[in-house]
């Protein structure tokens, strides 16, 4: 045990010997190595620890002289192979072509016919042998549908009245015929309403893992719709900082070549008084398409704010760069991309620098943003880059 723990605080540190060893519990080898086979053979030993304690008070009630031995061995015989072969099936992972892996009604039958055993085999008990049976029902409420859940006590009526019939007629002196029905009345009742209960508990339960699951799913589309821009469908600022600060974080453990570019739409606002704010919208969502037919599946683009952009290039060299960006000018650039204004030219300018390895991603994007300035300075439709002071 404590070479486990010793294995499991090694991999919290990341460190020491014993940091790439396996973290498998020892007893993986009795519930198996998966969490899900780990749940489901759990299930199994808590159910059959109940039928230990049970088998327990039956072998003292032939010790005591109130049933017969015989009885007593079928029972125990019986739950015996009924357990290995539910944990064999689980263990083998056989039983995972089922819907239902954990083989809830099948045990939950086995339990019930145990019950009618035990009511045969102990005749002074009648009373408290039924009492098992509400709890065998129940723990269909966790797993099973609505449906099962009732068809499970109509199997359990119809079980017990098979079994007082047979105690009426192979074992009358135990089973007196007035008392039986009475008893079998009072059950039908108890096991219907307790029937009904576990359908409607495994209707909510049904209900509530569909709101989870929709929940689960609105909160990943607000997640990703919080760092989307609503107009271009790219990253927004906040999520493009979010990356930004993922990639300074990786430079530092891995130092590979990265580049930043900002990037400016040329002469927007006189795009936006000429042919109106629509026009500039589309101009934008224009500048997003295109940029997705040219851009590498690595590379992000986010809109920084208005009509700037900022392109973050991981593991790229400044040439690489310098090539991602001229072949998306070329094609952004051509008056045949907007049908409401053939005559139209809509050009960008770029400020391009590559990340130094250690440096904050503030000061790469300062470089980056007066690198642009420089671009719209020098007559726009321009990329300028800081490489070459950088090299000196």
């Amino acid at each position: 045990m404590r070479t486990w723990r010793a294995r499991r605080v090694a991999m919290a540190l990341g460190n020491g010997p014993m940091a790439n060893l396996p973290t498998t519990p020892p007893w993986a080898w009795l519930l198996g190595h998966t969490p899900f086979q780990r749940s489901i053979l759990t299930y199994w030993l808590e159910v059959n620890s109940v039928y230990v304690l049970l088998l327990c008070l039956q072998w003292y009630a032939v010790s005591v002289g109130m049933t017969l031995a015989q009885d007593a061995w079928v029972i125990s015989i019986y739950l015996g192979l009924s357990a290995l072969v539910f944990y064999i099936a689980q263990r083998s992972g056989w039983s995972s072509r089922f819907a239902d892996p954990a083989m809830t009604a099948v045990q939950m039958g086995t339990g019930l016919v145990v019950v009618a055993m035990a009511y045969l085999a102990n005749p002074s008990l009648h009373g408290l042998m039924l009492l098992m049976v509400p709890l065998v029902l129940m723990l269909g409420a966790l797993t099973l549908s609505p449906r099962t859940c009732r068809l499970m006590g109509g199997f359990t009526l119809l079980g017990l009245g098979v079994t007082i019939l047979i105690g009426v007629t192979q074992r009358p002196e135990n089973f007196d015929r007035g008392r039986q029905l009475v008893v079998y009345l009072f059950a039908v009742i108890i096991i219907a309403c307790v029937a009904e209960l576990a359908a409607r508990i495994s209707a909510i339960r049904k209900e509530l893992k569909s709101q989870r699951r929709e929940l689960k799913k609105a909160l990943i589309e607000n997640q990703w719709l919080a760092g989307r821009d609503e107009l271009t469908g790219l990253s927004n600022r906040r999520r493009a900082l979010e990356l930004l600060a993922y990639e300074e974080r990786r430079a530092i453990r891995q130092p590979v070549d990265a580049c930043i570019a900002m990037i400016d739409l040329d002469m927007f606002k006189a795009v936006n008084d000429t042919h109106g704010h629509s026009a500039g919208d589309d101009v934008l969502r224009t500048f997003a398409r295109q940029a997705s037919t040219v851009l590498r599946e690595a590379d992000i683009l986010a809109r920084w704010g208005g009509e700037e952009f900022l392109l973050l290039m991981p593991d790229t060299s400044h040439t690489e760069a310098q090539h991602v960006i001229e072949r998306f000018r070329e094609m952004f650039c051509q008056p045949g991309n907007w049908d409401w204004s053939p005559n139209l030219i809509v050009t960008f300018s770029v400020g391009l620098t590559p990340h130094r390895h250690g440096e904050g991603i503030d000061n790469t994007i300062s470089r980056a943003d007066a690198a642009l300035y420089q671009a719209k300075a020098q007559g726009r439709n321009a990329t300028v880059s800081q490489w070459a002071s950088l090299s000196a």
